[in-house]
């Protein structure tokens, strides 16, 4: 056991709930403060911090501070610990974050931890700092609970009024008093003894975070982009963040000074602070004569603000306060001959480090839920740029026991699992998650035909079948159908995962039962929904088993995607691509692009990996169904939730499930998978589809993998005691494998 594990068994060993505190009056906003000193033998400094709760603002409760230096918020939402009944039962599990901060240590000096604390409920911290010496023994500390903690009610200064919130989750925001603030620090009485809440915790299970540290990086506004008004300062950010604003101003006198954010412009070139996701986006600053330094707590989505007075005041600086994971971005890199495929590139990249905090949810503006389909769409964009896979795993694991209402997305979880142990060569997600994986399937509810259903029939609700979202964009899909060809070509996806993860996991004879249920089924799926006049699956059959005679785009597109070359019948490959191809552009959301390209391009039938590009890499003038129109025409610069708001009116323009390039481009143009866990053997092929040059660098937990097209000339890299192969279109360039032999 290492010195940090070591020193985390000792911090949280003792009972939860006897050192948690909280502030005086049950605050809002509480602010606590420890002033110690650390000795000259003390090797290491950790302290192990968590709060409560997470859940009504979802998001984080506690900001750490040591010696000035921000060090992470925290803690992630609650988990569901194994146990009970179903997927969504256990006790809840709280997760507390250890940081090492040794090196801000002022050895044989004065120290001070500071922690801002914001909670609608729960309200209850507990931090310990703990001393390691140089053999990693734990020399001692001390806890929240002790003495020398001090706590302020700190309402008066955050004055908690409006929420920036939805329906779906209330969080106040930070309405700065700046002018009490200033004073607090020097005020006699502000700060007293905190209020001990003796078992405010014990109904949590208590577990070490398995994400890294989130916290706000400032990103400079060019000076260009800060524009003086006649009621004060238009600012752009360039780029959208999750995050808060920190400004250095100047003002004359007592002001209250009102900010706005937003995503949008609306037409006069105002800021568009009442967002198309139900977010009221305003804050209030009071200032009094001077300068003054103000950085907000809160966690908003958005590229635009305004600050007015009704008083002069200058803005010094200004700069965003992006909230989100230490992200590496030198760990890949990728360049072409096409423009727009660059600008996709970067476009999808910037949206997965923006999203990145300790979750992986839809969006932080609207409602800051994490989702299956979601997390699939999300994940394979971050394996594309980041060997971090610690928060795609982490919300696999918290949607084991949070599962959300479509009935296809319980489908994707066992393929969620299968590309989480292919990609890191850790099977311990999977042996810890087989029992919830066995459980996401309609097995139980096959019909005389053979093909499954969901078992409700509504258009919303658990278990209601998604087709695509937003309704709009579903092609007509036949609702109307008992079975449909979506929820079937999934379910074989699904069973045919299993039988992957089972075989991993040394279980051959669960592999066997699960390669026979999905071979069974998708025959069944090739026997009744597919028409060879049309050479297109319809969109699935009625109770009493006939055949729906609409056809939509999205019926095929699923099909092609979920049963692949290992299942659907290999005569009506190219027919269902050229049936995809007649529709002359997608007719699916941005949502299902992903498994509509994606199927084109693992289909292998000659032009459909070009079709995919095309239809990726297409800016038609007026086409909204492009991504090229969502940069471009809607000035979005993280992934929107929708082609257009036209579409979806209440969009989000922060929402990763639109990154579907990111993938498209590593496994789709350069088809970079690996065919073992963690890459111990992986394959590239090559599809380059009317791209005349283009280069990628993968990260992957065993170092990058690199390639490279021009001309006739291909080049692939892979990292040490790897092997791989090559392909273009399908066919094997060199019949050996290849290796980069270890030292």
């Amino acid at each position: 056991m290492s010195a940090e594990a070591s020193c985390c068994k000792e911090i949280f060993a003792l009972s939860a709930g006897a050192g948690a505190i909280w502030a005086p009056g049950e605050p809002y906003f509480a602010l606590f403060r420890r002033k110690f000193e650390i000795g000259e033998n003390v090797s290491r400094v950790l302290i192990g911090i968590t709060a409560v709760s997470p859940e009504p603002a979802r998001q984080f409760v506690f900001d750490l501070f040591f010696n000035g230096v921000e060090i992470g918020v925290g803690p992630s939402r609650l988990g569901r610990s194994p146990g009970g009944e179903g997927l969504d039962s256990g006790r809840p599990v709280l997760y507390y974050n250890t940081y090492d901060v040794t090196e801000i240590v002022r050895a044989g000096g004065q120290n001070e931890i500071l922690v801002l604390c914001m909670a609608e409920e729960g309200k209850a911290l507990l931090a310990r700092v703990s001393y390691i010496d140089g053999s990693g023994q734990y020399l001692g500390g001390f806890d929240t609970s002790s003495e020398g903690w001090e706590a302020m009610n700190a309402d008066p200064v955050f004055r908690p009024d409006n929420s920036i919130g939805t329906h779906y989750y209330k969080a106040y925001a930070a309405n700065i008093d700046a002018v009490k603030w200033r004073a607090s620090a020097g005020e006699s009485g502000v700060f007293t003894a905190p209020v001990l809440k003796k078992g405010a915790l014990d109904a949590y299970e208590l577990t070490p975070s398995p994400v890294g540290p989130v916290k706000r990086y400032e990103t400079a506004v060019p000076p260009e982009n800060i524009r003086k008004t006649d009621e004060g300062y238009f600012i752009d950010l360039g780029r959208e963040i999750v995050g808060s604003i920190r400004a250095k101003l100047e003002a004359e006198t007592d002001s209250e000074i009102e900010v706005r954010f937003g995503e949008e412009l609306n037409p006069d070139g105002s800021v568009r602070y009442a967002m198309r996701t139900g977010n009221v986006y305003v804050e209030h600053w009071r200032v009094g004569p001077g300068e003054w330094d103000i950085a907000a707590p809160d966690m908003m989505t958005y590229r635009y603000a305004e600050i007015s007075a009704p008083v002069p005041f200058e803005i010094n600086s200004i700069n965003g306060l992006a909230l989100r994971a230490g992200l590496d971005d030198s760990e890949s890199s990728f360049d072409s001959d096409n423009p727009l495929l660059n600008e996709l590139y970067d476009f999808t990249k910037y949206t997965v480090k923006a999203t990145t905090q300790d979750l992986y949810v839809d969006s932080q503006s609207r409602e800051r839920g994490a989702y299956e389909g979601d997390l699939l769409i999300n994940m394979l964009a971050s394996y594309t740029f980041y060997s971090e896979t610690a928060v795609p795993r982490f919300t696999f694991e918290y949607l084991c026991t949070h599962r959300t209402w479509p009935a296809e997305y319980i489908l994707l979880m066992p393929y969620i699992c299968l590309l989480d142990l292919m990609q890191t060569g850790d099977l311990s997600a999977a042996r810890r998650q087989y029992s919830v994986l066995k459980e996401c399937n309609f097995a139980a509810l096959k019909g005389p035909q053979g093909l499954v259903r969901s078992g409700n029939t509504a258009a919303q609700g658990v278990n209601a079948v998604l087709y695509d979202w937003p309704p709009s964009q579903r092609d007509g899909y036949d609702t109307n159908v008992l079975y449909p060809t979506v929820l079937n070509a999934l379910q074989v996806k699904s069973f045919a995962s299993m039988a992957e993860i089972s075989g991993y996991l040394g279980m051959e004879e669960e592999k066997s039962r699960y390669l026979a249920a999905a071979g069974e089924l998708a025959a069944a799926v090739n026997d009744t929904l597919y028409d060879s006049e049309k050479g297109a699956f319809c969109d699935g059959l009625y109770a009493d088993g006939t055949r729906s005679t609409h056809f939509s785009q999205h019926a095929s597109a699923y099909a092609l995607w979920g049963l692949g070359n290992a299942f659907l019948r290999q005569n009506r490959l190219e027919g269902v691509c050229e049936y995809i191809r007649s529709a002359n552009g997608l007719k699916t959301s941005v949502y299902g692009a992903f498994f509509l390209l994606d199927g084109l391009y693992r289909s292998g039938v000659p032009g459909a990996a070009a079709l995919a590009t095309s239809w990726m890499l297409s800016e038609h003038p007026g086409d909204m169904y492009t991504w090229a129109y969502m940069m471009h025409e809607l000035g979005a610069t993280i992934s929107a939730e929708a082609w257009s708001p036209a579409l979806k009116p209440n969009s989000t323009f922060s929402h990763p499930w639109g990154a579907a390039p990111a993938a498209l481009i590593a496994r789709g143009i350069f088809g970079i998978e690996p065919l073992e866990p963690g890459y111990s053997r992986f394959r590239v092929n090559f599809r380059r589809a009317g791209i005349g040059r283009a280069s990628i660098v993968l990260p992957t937990t065993r170092g990058p993998v690199s390639a490279s097209f021009c001309g006739d000339n291909y080049s692939v890299t892979g990292p040490e005691g790897c092997e791989w192969k090559v392909y273009i279109n399908g066919e094997m360039a060199n019949g050996k494998w290849q290796m980069k032999s270890g030292k």
